[in-house]
Protein backbone atom coordinates (compact mmCIF):
# COMPACT_ATOMS: atom_id res chain seq x y z
CA UNK A 1 0.00 0.00 0.00
CA UNK A 2 1.76 3.35 -0.93
CA UNK A 3 2.02 6.58 1.45
CA UNK A 4 0.94 9.06 -0.48
CA UNK A 5 2.43 12.11 1.32
CA UNK A 6 6.03 10.18 0.96
CA UNK A 7 5.32 9.53 -2.40
CA UNK A 8 4.78 12.97 -3.33
CA UNK A 9 7.87 13.97 -1.23
CA UNK A 10 10.16 11.25 -2.81
CA UNK A 11 8.77 12.38 -6.12
CA UNK A 12 10.08 16.01 -5.42
CA UNK A 13 13.27 15.32 -4.31
CA UNK A 14 13.70 12.55 -7.35
CA UNK A 15 13.16 15.31 -9.75
CA UNK A 16 15.22 17.97 -8.05
CA UNK A 17 12.05 19.80 -7.13
CA UNK A 18 10.59 19.94 -11.03
CA UNK A 19 6.87 19.61 -10.25
CA UNK A 20 6.13 18.42 -13.93
CA UNK A 21 8.82 15.63 -13.28
CA UNK A 22 7.30 14.50 -10.00
CA UNK A 23 4.00 14.49 -11.00
CA UNK A 24 4.97 12.14 -14.23
CA UNK A 25 6.82 9.90 -11.19
CA UNK A 26 3.56 10.06 -9.20
CA UNK A 27 1.54 9.21 -12.09
CA UNK A 28 3.58 5.96 -12.37
CA UNK A 29 3.56 5.07 -9.37
CA UNK A 30 0.11 5.36 -8.62
CA UNK A 31 -0.99 4.08 -11.83
CA UNK A 32 0.89 1.18 -11.28
CA UNK A 33 0.07 0.62 -7.66
CA UNK A 34 -3.42 0.94 -8.60
CA UNK A 35 -2.78 -1.78 -11.26
CA UNK A 36 -2.15 -4.06 -8.80
CA UNK A 37 -4.95 -3.58 -6.62
CA UNK A 38 -3.59 -1.05 -3.99
CA UNK A 39 -7.07 0.47 -2.71
CA UNK A 40 -5.18 3.95 -1.53
CA UNK A 41 -3.66 4.09 -5.23
CA UNK A 42 -6.86 3.60 -6.35
CA UNK A 43 -8.45 6.45 -4.36
CA UNK A 44 -5.54 8.60 -4.82
CA UNK A 45 -5.98 8.50 -8.57
CA UNK A 46 -9.87 9.36 -8.28
CA UNK A 47 -8.78 12.25 -6.19
CA UNK A 48 -6.22 13.74 -8.48
CA UNK A 49 -8.53 13.16 -11.74
CA UNK A 50 -11.33 14.67 -10.12
CA UNK A 51 -8.74 17.92 -8.66
CA UNK A 52 -7.48 17.97 -12.43
CA UNK A 53 -10.93 18.25 -14.05
CA UNK A 54 -11.81 20.56 -11.31
CA UNK A 55 -8.55 22.49 -12.14
CA UNK A 56 -9.66 22.47 -16.13
CA UNK A 57 -12.88 23.67 -15.13
CA UNK A 58 -11.59 26.72 -13.10
CA UNK A 59 -9.64 27.59 -15.83
CA UNK A 60 -12.27 27.53 -18.65
CA UNK A 61 -14.15 29.52 -16.10
CA UNK A 62 -11.57 32.34 -15.74
CA UNK A 63 -11.16 32.78 -19.31
CA UNK A 64 -14.38 32.41 -20.63
CA UNK A 65 -16.57 34.74 -18.49
CA UNK A 66 -14.91 37.77 -20.19
CA UNK A 67 -13.71 40.93 -17.97
CA UNK A 68 -15.33 44.12 -16.63
CA UNK A 69 -13.98 47.38 -17.15
CA UNK A 70 -13.30 49.71 -14.32
CA UNK A 71 -12.81 53.02 -16.27
CA UNK A 72 -11.98 55.05 -13.02
CA UNK A 73 -8.58 53.50 -12.30
CA UNK A 74 -8.34 51.75 -15.87
CA UNK A 75 -8.21 48.58 -14.67
CA UNK A 76 -9.99 44.95 -15.83
CA UNK A 77 -11.96 42.49 -13.56
CA UNK A 78 -12.72 39.24 -14.28
CA UNK A 79 -16.78 39.33 -15.35
CA UNK A 80 -17.04 36.13 -12.59
CA UNK A 81 -16.20 34.83 -9.46
CA UNK A 82 -16.76 31.77 -7.67
CA UNK A 83 -19.77 31.35 -4.69
CA UNK A 84 -20.83 28.93 -2.59
CA UNK A 85 -24.71 28.55 -2.01
CA UNK A 86 -26.60 26.09 0.08
CA UNK A 87 -28.92 23.98 -1.10
CA UNK A 88 -32.69 22.90 0.58
CA UNK A 89 -30.61 19.91 1.25
CA UNK A 90 -28.31 21.56 3.47
CA UNK A 91 -25.34 20.77 0.76
CA UNK A 92 -23.14 23.49 0.16
CA UNK A 93 -22.72 23.65 -3.69
CA UNK A 94 -20.06 25.72 -5.77
CA UNK A 95 -21.20 27.98 -8.16
CA UNK A 96 -19.48 29.76 -10.85
CA UNK A 97 -21.72 33.37 -11.50
CA UNK A 98 -21.11 36.62 -13.31
CA UNK A 99 -20.87 39.43 -10.62
CA UNK A 100 -24.77 40.90 -12.38
CA UNK A 101 -26.22 37.59 -11.49
CA UNK A 102 -24.81 37.46 -7.42
CA UNK A 103 -26.91 37.82 -4.82
CA UNK A 104 -26.04 41.00 -3.09
CA UNK A 105 -24.94 39.49 -0.05
CA UNK A 106 -22.58 37.08 -2.19
CA UNK A 107 -20.86 39.95 -3.44
CA UNK A 108 -20.24 41.46 0.03
CA UNK A 109 -18.79 37.93 1.06
CA UNK A 110 -16.77 38.24 -2.01
CA UNK A 111 -15.34 41.32 -0.97
CA UNK A 112 -13.89 40.24 2.05
CA UNK A 113 -12.18 37.14 0.62
CA UNK A 114 -10.88 39.34 -1.98
CA UNK A 115 -9.36 41.90 0.69
CA UNK A 116 -7.68 38.59 2.77
CA UNK A 117 -6.45 37.68 -1.13
CA UNK A 118 -4.50 41.04 -0.64
CA UNK A 119 -3.45 40.66 2.27
CA UNK A 120 -1.91 37.22 1.63
CA UNK A 121 -0.25 38.68 -1.29
CA UNK A 122 1.51 41.18 0.93
CA UNK A 123 2.52 38.98 3.42
CA UNK A 124 4.29 37.03 0.20
CA UNK A 125 5.67 39.95 -1.09
CA UNK A 126 7.52 40.46 2.58
CA UNK A 127 8.58 36.89 2.26
CA UNK A 128 10.60 37.38 -0.91
CA UNK A 129 12.09 40.46 -0.01
CA UNK A 130 13.12 39.33 3.15
CA UNK A 131 14.74 36.37 1.18
CA UNK A 132 16.17 38.84 -1.49
CA UNK A 133 18.09 40.53 1.57
CA UNK A 134 20.06 37.62 2.33
CA UNK A 135 21.84 38.07 -1.61
CA UNK A 136 23.48 40.76 0.57
CA UNK A 137 23.85 38.98 3.64
CA UNK A 138 25.53 36.13 2.20
CA UNK A 139 26.79 37.34 -1.41
CA UNK A 140 28.59 33.88 -2.23
CA UNK A 141 25.36 31.57 -1.63
CA UNK A 142 23.65 31.49 -5.10
CA UNK A 143 19.80 29.94 -3.31
CA UNK A 144 18.29 31.71 0.10
CA UNK A 145 18.36 28.02 1.49
CA UNK A 146 22.08 28.15 0.81
CA UNK A 147 22.57 31.55 2.25
CA UNK A 148 20.26 30.51 5.08
CA UNK A 149 22.78 27.21 6.03
CA UNK A 150 25.90 29.09 5.59
CA UNK A 151 24.04 31.63 8.16
CA UNK A 152 23.02 28.91 10.56
CA UNK A 153 20.17 30.40 10.50
CA UNK A 154 16.12 28.98 9.71
CA UNK A 155 14.14 30.21 6.85
CA UNK A 156 11.38 30.85 9.68
CA UNK A 157 13.79 32.79 11.97
CA UNK A 158 15.06 34.74 8.75
CA UNK A 159 11.02 35.24 8.20
CA UNK A 160 10.69 36.70 12.44
CA UNK A 161 13.12 39.43 11.16
CA UNK A 162 10.99 40.84 8.63
CA UNK A 163 9.53 44.40 8.74
CA UNK A 164 6.51 45.98 7.45
CA UNK A 165 7.40 48.12 4.19
CA UNK A 166 4.82 50.66 2.36
CA UNK A 167 1.90 49.77 3.77
CA UNK A 168 1.79 52.89 5.83
CA UNK A 169 2.00 55.23 2.81
CA UNK A 170 -0.84 53.56 1.14
CA UNK A 171 -3.04 54.00 4.19
CA UNK A 172 -3.12 50.92 5.09
CA UNK A 173 -1.72 50.15 9.13
CA UNK A 174 -2.84 46.65 9.00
Amino acid sequence: MIDYAKLQQWALAEAGGDRAAAVDLIVDAVESAAVNGDTVAIHARKLAMRRGFREDLNDYCRTHSGRLTVAVVHATIPAGKSVHRREATGRVKQLHLLFVDMLFAEIRDKIGELMGQENRLYNNILAAIRFLELETACPEARTPREALKKLGVTAQAWLDGTRVIGRAARGNTK
